[in-house]
């Protein structure tokens, strides 16, 4: 008794792009096949894998079957469905052979007369996929040359379908591009980290992939760390340089490793809490929070758990009964992962913040001084012109430096005694190599956005002076969100000790907590009443007067930013 099955293979690499589909080759066996021959298989197999080597789930499930006699017809569209390579291949020639298993093709049964032939086709279906390999890897050769990036282009870009193979490149996605900077943008500030983007550009800027899929969080991480933003990708185990659009530069992309670096991840949060994963015990543990709610009984006073209890455990009145609201207690405390004995109390949010306020008190300026630090920002801007041009005259003799040595370590490993690898290793010039290559894009980035880093330097100045001026309103009217950010930007590593908030402060707003405390200082030497005429005969007495030096206002930043600080502190000077 005849018994056949059908085997029906798609393949999901590029040799098949061209060769009917699993539905397409179904249709064609049962209108020529199976319905006019009146056949009944008794099993199909799907397939969607290459052939080209040993390993089919399916096939492998099918040739078991006819070594246990079960089979005695293979169904298919064409042999080379079956097999593109000699192991397979030879299996089936060999049932064959044996009088085991009969092929039936739309166009012929293959029997033990037809080995011949059979040999012929799986070896041609061999061929092809060799040849095709070989030429799909020399197509991918021309095009890394060319710098065209053989990869799925991530978001942002969109991989060219209108030319021809070959010459197709990756080209800038001008809805997305735009959002996607704006992310890298957010992260280099120091102050959002990548789970706080996620939420910013799903549910606010509502950003999605070409396909409408929403970005996912996996996705937004793995944004973080892909090279390809700086005009390289990353392929065959080395960086190379691409012809795309950069969206950042090489600098920037080492300050966002650092910046996630210095992050750590987010584990599962219970509860919705402000400083949790931003604050370090001394013992390096990171501190987690607790969120206690309590009621208070208006009976007794007692204080109890609502999630626990639904009675007060003193008087026993139901918490349904108390017309009484809700307390959330949050409590920050070490999280005992590297000293499980650590000793460290909890302090209160509601303390906690506190002394974070204070913290901005001491680095808040009046509205005068903000007013004057702007000013004098353009004349500073102009005084430092001078110093870039010799800033870049050092890069560019680091830059041919560096482009010596990759020069003298390419001539290392193509020289006739390193034939193997007796000199340097591949991989080790693979390593070397990129080390080089990150040293030398990073140089000409700093070459290239010279002239920018002087109206950054400004811009950053001014946010810096912006912040210091209303930093403290922020965090006493501000979200969560902007709380952590106020914080963050303060120091990135604050330190909890014995309930204190420790603070290394960055550089220019401890130089403004020093400036505003030495004026405090000098300001109480002085009676009260006195402090007004004194400062008056202090500033005019100074060489910055122009009736007593005749040079003008133009004097260094560092005093003249005292005097002006002391003005205007005391409005009435």
């Amino acid at each position: 008794m005849d018994r056949y099955v059908v085997y029906i293979r798609k393949s999901t690499d590029t040799e098949d792009r061209q060769i009917l589909s699993l539905e397409s080759q179904k249709k064609v066996i049962m209108e020529e096949l199976v319905v006019p021959q009146n056949i009944n298989p008794f099993t199909w197999y799907e397939e969607s894998k290459s052939a080209k080597a040993p390993g089919r789930p399916k096939f492998d499930e099918m040739i078991e079957s006819i070594n246990k006699g079960k089979v005695t017809h293979i169904i298919c569209w064409q042999l080379n469905r079956l097999a593109r390579n000699s192991v397979d291949g030879g299996r089936l020639i060999w049932f064959v052979q044996n009088d085991t298993v009969k092929i039936v093709t739309p166009t012929k049964t293959y029997d033990k007369n037809d080995i011949l032939l059979l040999y012929v086709e799986f070896a041609m279906a061999n061929q092809f996929s060799n040849d095709l390999s070989k030429s799909v890897k020399r197509g991918l050769n021309d095009k890394l040359s060319l710098g065209k990036a053989p990869i799925l282009a991530p978001i942002g870009y969109m991989n060219d379908k209108i030319k021809p193979k070959g010459l197709k490149e990756i080209l800038v996605d001008e809805e997305r591009f735009p959002k996607v900077r704006k992310m890298w943008d957010l992260l280099l500030t120091g102050q959002y980290t990548p789970a706080l983007i996620y939420k910013i550009v799903t549910k606010q800027w509502e950003l999605k992939h070409r396909n409408g899929e929403p970005l996912s969080r996996t996705q937004t991480y793995k944004l973080f760390h892909n090279i390809f933003y700086t005009g390289k990708y990353f392929y065959t185990g080395e960086i190379r340089q691409g012809i795309h659009k950069p969206m950042i530069t090489m600098a920037e992309f080492e300050q966002a490793q650092s910046i996630i670096g210095l992050r750590g991840k987010s584990g599962i949060k219970k509860h919705e809490t402000t400083y949790t994963g931003m604050l370090k015990c001394p013992c390096s543990a990171s501190i987690t929070a607790e969120v206690k709610p309590r009621m208070i009984c208006p009976l007794c006073h007692e204080k109890f758990n609502p999630q626990h209890n639904d009675v007060c455990p003193k008087c026993e009145t139901k918490k349904d009964d108390m017309d009484v609201p809700l307390r959330i207690y949050t409590y920050y405390r070490c999280s005992r992962q590297i000293d499980k004995y650590c000793k460290q109390p909890p302090v209160n949010e509601k303390d906690f913040e506190k002394q974070v306020s204070n913290e901005l008190i001491n680095i808040t300026i009046p509205d005068d001084f903000l007013e004057w630090g702007k000013k004098y920002l353009k004349v500073a801007v102009n005084n430092q012109l001078s110093q870039f041009a010799s800033i870049d005259e050092s890069a560019k003799r680091q830059c041919t430096l560096e482009k010596q040595r990759l020069q003298n370590l390419l001539d290392r490993f193509i020289d006739p005694e390193n034939k193997n690898g007796e000199i340097i290793s591949s991989s080790d010039y693979k390593q070397k190599k990129m080390e080089i290559v990150k040293r030398i894009t990073i140089l000409e980035d700093q070459l290239n956005n010279s002239s920018k880093n002087l109206d950054y330097s400004s811009e950053t100045t001014g946010q810096t002076l912006d912040f210091s001026h209303r930093a403290q309103y922020w965090f006493g009217n501000g979200s969560r969100e902007q709380k952590r950010i106020i914080l963050s930007t303060l120091d990135l590593n604050p330190i909890l000790d014995t309930r204190l908030l420790r603070l290394n402060l960055l550089k220019p707003f401890e130089y403004i907590k020093e400036t505003k405390k030495e004026v405090e200082d000098e300001r109480w030497r002085i009676e009260p009443k006195e402090w007004s005429r004194a400062m008056i005969q202090k500033y005019y007495l100074r060489l910055e007067n122009p009736l007593v030096s005749g040079i003008g206002e133009l004097n260094p930043f560092l005093y003249l930013g005292k005097v002006a600080y002391y003005r205007c502190t005391n409005p009435a000077t």
